[in-house]
């Protein structure tokens, strides 16, 4: 299926329930490109009907390209026509390959049960808007500030936003450590990324959520991902999870560093810095 038509099997899977997750493959033509790729052709539409209530989606980096993921509000189809049509247009521009739909497999163990997905689903929502935001709309200007030190202040925060403390929140990072090779780093350049990564861990993120100052950028981003940590909290403390808070957050990072576009080289990096500013 290339999106040249909107046969019987497309319309069948936009005509699913509204609680079924609708997945779109795409394929880019120069991979290097996506994020330039997408902001000009695909992430405007998806801002604009999710902030319409129309539809909400998310999405995550895998081969060949994205996979973005979306779920119908309204009962019409008019929104998918118009994500089909911004693909189909940049295919006609010869920056997509090509785009089709399959089935998307939820991660219901992984995340803590049906609940836990549920909210995983929020999370990535609020993550994927907040990174659209960045990518179409430049708030810093030409160039986004350095994803790496800005996921740890957005992580950090949804982990706050649970409740986990200090150490909790450095068992966090080294789970997401042991998902990562160990990176081969001399001591002085370990020490001064520690140094870095503990001012960012430690320091107030309060700030991180007003609509004025350095982060008003990046507030809703905040606002979204703090609302869901706490649920996440109350859940995990209730008993409602059928797996581990820390094991669930940890998780989430993983999702989060795909989606923001951190190479796995520099994920094991900041993890490892990341638990040893913490527990170290």
């Amino acid at each position: 299926m290339d999106g040249n038509d909107l046969d019987e099997a497309q319309i069948a899977a936009v005509e699913a329930p509204s609680t079924t997750w609708l997945q779109l493959n795409i394929e880019f033509a120069q991979s290097s490109r996506a994020d330039e790729i997408a902001a000009q052709h695909l992430l405007p539409v998806l801002q604009q009907a999710h902030q319409r209530g129309d539809l909400t989606w998310w999405f995550m980096r895998k081969p060949p390209g994205w996979r973005v993921r979306m779920l119908r509000v309204s009962s019409e189809l008019e929104e998918f026509v118009a994500v089909r049509t911004a693909l189909e247009r940049a295919r006609t521009n010869g920056v997509v390959s090509r785009w089709w739909l399959s089935i998307y497999e939820e991660e219901t163990t992984a995340f803590g049960g049906p609940l836990g997905m549920t909210l995983a689903h929020d999370v990535f929502v609020a993550d994927s808007t907040g990174i659209a935001h960045l990518l179409t709309e430049r708030p810093f200007g030409k160039d986004v500030p350095d994803r790496r030190l800005l996921s740890l202040i957005l992580m950090t925060h949804l982990q706050r936003a649970a409740g986990l403390d200090r150490y909790e929140r450095g068992d966090v990072w080294a789970k997401v450590a042991a998902q990562r090779p160990t990176p081969d780093l001399a001591p002085e350049t370990r020490k001064t990324l520690i140094e870095k990564a503990r001012a960012l861990l430690t320091t107030d993120t309060a700030a991180v959520t007003c609509e004025s100052g350095p982060f008003s950028a990046v507030s809703g981003w905040a606002q979204d991902l703090a609302a869901v940590g706490a649920e996440l909290g109350a859940s995990a403390q209730q008993g409602s999870m059928a797996r581990g808070l820390r094991s669930v957050l940890a998780l989430h990072v993983l999702f989060h560093w795909n989606r923001i576009g951190i190479s796995v080289n520099q994920q094991s990096v900041w993890a490892t810095v990341s638990r040893d500013a913490l527990i170290g």
